[in-house]
């Protein structure tokens, strides 16, 4: 949900914000598909079956090659269960509300990264090619061996398009 929350940010507060990283997010909205799985999901928790959608959920947050890699799934697990079944729900119902933001793309004048894991079967990385293009200048890093939990899957390379944009920040100051 952080790159949600950092284009609402832009939104509402353009002027605070030096720079911009959005990893693994899409600034479209939610098709009626993707509303009606997330209804789903929230139905689901509140018949008690957060921990099956939690076990569920993890083969399509990684990138394939690490589907049976025990370390990132506790990590998950660990992650999903600490936010419990409630706040999970709110996170839904606020993916689910949430503007298009790509009309708010091309208003963007502050150095911006969109930084996407290739294996990211949740967001596919076309998403990140459309973020990136809307942006004036942004810098595109499709990272492999990643999918959505990049930052987990490849903290290095994560590290490396984060220190660009950090640079990049600081050489505008």
């Amino acid at each position: 949900m952080g790159g949600y929350v950092a284009l609402e940010v832009m939104r509402q507060a353009p002027d605070r914000v030096r720079g911009l990283a959005l990893i693994s997010t899409s600034a479209g909205s939610d098709t009626p598909e993707q509303q009606e799985d997330r209804r789903q999901q929230i139905e689901l928790t509140h018949a008690g079956k957060f921990n099956v959608l939690v076990e569920a959920a993890f083969p399509l947050l990684v990138d394939p090659s690490h589907r049976n890699d025990a370390r990132l799934a506790a990590l998950w697990s660990k992650m999903a269960h600490g936010i419990g079944p409630d706040v999970f729900c709110t996170q839904l119902e606020a993916i689910i509300r949430r503007p298009d933001s790509r009309p708010l793309l091309p208003t963007i004048n502050c150095p911006a990264a969109v930084i996407h894991g290739a294996g990211d079967q949740l967001i596919p990385p076309d998403h990140a090619h459309e973020t990136a293009a809307g942006i004036p200048d942004a810098t595109l890093t499709i990272i492999d061996g990643g999918g959505h939990m990049v930052a987990q899957e490849q903290p290095a390379a994560l590290r490396k398009a984060v220190d660009l944009l950090l640079a990049q920040i600081a050489s505008q100051s």
